[in-house]
């Protein structure tokens, strides 16, 4: 059997990394989607309940390729569908594509689920089914799926006080995948709105599920084909939850988003586990001693059209400057930021330089992450 696991294009390789550390097995990389063995339906029970990174985990059903028409999709195989959607269930068909097709994704939906419900006989449950299939076409490949998740695993349900910040979870993730946060770092997020980067490092380090308090959200808890305890499988997985007071600051200049992100983090059932301050970027030095700091990760201001050039490019003066005094000299900085250039100068001034970075797209967003390192003299 195999399992597929959909995700932002540009994560494929943190994705990757991921599915080996949860389930031990390695993957087949394809844009937007890895494709990998597992041993059995509690594979991707675990892996929705573990995962930081999917947006989806489908038990894979079929695979190919299409051209751009509607009719491409006549080839698709269902011959392994009936092992799931028989007479006695309800299912319902969505559809996720990237790329240019003569088609859009609701036709799609309708056109397969025409076919497997002549197939099958089953009927079809637009609101809730009991069997939800997904297909997702990516370009030219496309893949069909039992979508045992259900839900969107990208949207993070500790995220309920979100005002400013849009950036999904999984691409919080791979941030501090990026920064390779540690759970001995003392690591500092000096620009934080909903707090994710500071919540995702003490998930992460508690060892706790994003989902631990949604378990009955999963589809794949109503699916009478699975044959073991679905509750006292999950909750295997919060026998080690660690509960001790890690070296996180979440800062930020509002009061608002500070008392926000401690909202959200006690949603999370980790706020105890987190420094909250309300801190001015210039005062950032009163907070740290010299040196002190291991990494800061985080997503400053964006340049936008309703953003000064100027305000944007004094706060990140006054970042860097903060960031040279606190940060350890082998520390790093990891950001979001959407203007190389003058991050590149910027940078320079206060002796940091660009050492690497990433790109991962949000719906049609281009985001792009750096880390940088103090320059050796």
């Amino acid at each position: 059997m195999k399992g597929i696991v959909l995700v932002n294009e540009g994560l494929e390789s943190f994705a990757e990394k991921e599915i080996f550390s949860v389930l031990n097995s390695k993957s087949v990389v394809h844009e937007g989607f890895l494709e990998f063995e597992i041993s059995s339906y509690k594979d991707l029970c675990k892996l929705c309940y573990l995962s930081k990174l999917s947006n989806k985990v489908l038990l894979k059903i079929a695979s190919g390729n299409i051209d751009s028409s509607l009719e491409s999709l006549e080839k698709i195989d269902l011959s392994k569908i009936t092992e799931w959607v028989t007479p006695e269930v309800t299912f319902s068909v969505t559809c996720t594509r990237e790329g240019t097709h003569d088609f859009n994704s609701h036709q799609a939906a309708i056109t397969l689920g025409g076919k497997i419900k002549e197939i099958t006989e089953s009927t079809v449950s637009l609101k809730n089914p009991e069997i939800p299939v997904l297909l997702y076409i990516n370009n030219s490949e496309l893949v069909l799926g039992i979508d045992f998740s259900g839900i969107d695993l990208g949207i993070h349900p500790y995220r309920v006080f979100s005002y400013g910040e849009n950036i999904k979870g999984p691409v919080i993730h791979s941030i501090n995948m990026f920064a390779e946060v540690s759970k001995n770092d003392t690591i500092l997020d000096p620009f934080c709105l909903a707090g994710s980067l500071s919540i995702d490092q003490a998930l992460e380090f508690s060892g706790k599920s994003i989902f631990f308090y949604n378990k009955d959200d999963f589809a794949f808890t109503n699916f009478s084909k699975l044959d073991f305890d679905v509750e006292d499988y999950l909750e295997e997985f919060d026998e080690n939850i660690s509960k001790e007071k890690l070296n996180l600051t979440c800062s930020g200049h509002l009061q608002k988003n500070v008392r926000n992100a401690e909202k959200n983090a006690k949603i999370a059932g980790i706020n105890k586990s987190i420094d909250f301050t309300r801190n001015d970027i210039d005062w950032l030095d009163t907070k740290f001693d010299e040196k002190t700091v291991d990494k800061i990760v985080t997503i400053p201001p964006q340049f936008s059209k309703r953003k000064d050039d100027e305000f944007i490019s004094s706060i990140l003066d006054k970042f860097f400057y903060a960031a040279e005094y606190i940060l350890k000299d082998n520390g790093c900085i990891v950001m979001m930021f959407n203007r190389l250039d003058l991050l590149e100068e910027l940078a320079a001034k206060y002796s940091f330089e660009i050492v690497d970075s990433f790109d991962v797209m949000q719906g049609s967003e281009f985001l792009e992450i750096f880390k940088l390192k103090k320059c050796k003299k």
